[in-house]
């Protein structure tokens, strides 16, 4: 398949999960406790199953679809130099405005605050530099892995007892994706070879689809009712979201 016919699979494929995954939000899911109301249970089965069929897809096509862009290098240092940006001003959201720390002890909001802060300087710095053409300490790509795992270990050990909420699973999940996908991404910037590029992206890949479906229904949701959800308010749906833009870059990076 060309890019082009890639990228529209591939976008096909994420508007599908989020308006599944939107259907499922809005009807299926019990807005008190988070669980799937029984009169729809087959039908929420359904969707889930659908969705992972469209996460497959989306998995597949980087894996196996043409490597390359076709952007311009300028133009591909542009976009992933916005969605760091995008990635940094989220973090510094999470972390100084968000609810996710209310509960959580004082070792662990100072934990976060100092890797949230730590990392969005760096993300910023990279931006800066990579905008301005001038050369950089790569080594600085890693800081934004910690925040990553801050927020893991916070959500781990804060709302552990709502593992089996559908919401908590794709989040869970997303931030996981996008652990490994800054990961990566810091690797390939310092310069360590990876075993495999192609396998590199298409974990990016997936994980902009499941951070795209984790974050944007529920943003959707909150425009629309103006309300939060009550079993797992404590999450901001913006971080993830921004993840999903990130993971998107760090696609183009890989394909330098």
């Amino acid at each position: 398949m060309s890019v082009k016919l890639n990228l529209i699979a591939c976008c096909i494929a994420a508007a599908a999960g989020v308006t599944l995954r939107s259907l499922m939000l809005f009807y299926t899911i019990d807005h008190s406790s988070g669980f799937i109301k029984n009169e729809y249970f087959s039908l929420a089965l359904i969707i889930i199953a659908l969705m992972l069929v469209a996460a497959v897809l989306v998995f597949f096509i980087g894996l196996f679809g043409k490597q390359k862009t076709e952007f311009s290098p300028q133009t591909a240092t542009l976009i992933y130099s916005i969605c760091e940006i995008v990635m940094a001003v989220a973090i510094l959201n999470e972390a100084f405005f968000s609810s996710l720390l209310n509960y959580a002890t004082t070792l662990q909001i100072l934990m976060h605050k100092a890797a949230a802060v730590g990392s969005a300087v760096a993300l910023l710095y990279a931006a800066f530099y990579k905008l301005t053409r001038r050369e950089y300490s790569k080594v600085l790509t890693v800081v934004p892995i910690t925040f990553f795992v801050s927020r893991i270990i916070i959500v781990f050990s804060e709302f552990a007892s709502l593992a089996t909420v559908s919401d908590t699973i794709i989040e869970t999940a997303a931030m996981c994706l996008a652990l490994i996908t800054v990961l990566n991404f810091a690797k390939f910037n310092c310069g360590i070879e990876l075993k495999s590029i192609k396998l590199c992206k298409a974990v990016a890949m997936l994980s902009f689809y499941v951070c795209l479906v984790g974050s944007l229904p529920r943003i959707i949701y909150l425009i629309a009712n103006m309300g939060g959800l009550s079993y797992f308010a404590n999450i901001p749906a913006f971080t993830i979201f921004a993840a999903a833009i990130f993971s998107a870059g760090a696609v183009l990076k890989f394909d330098e």
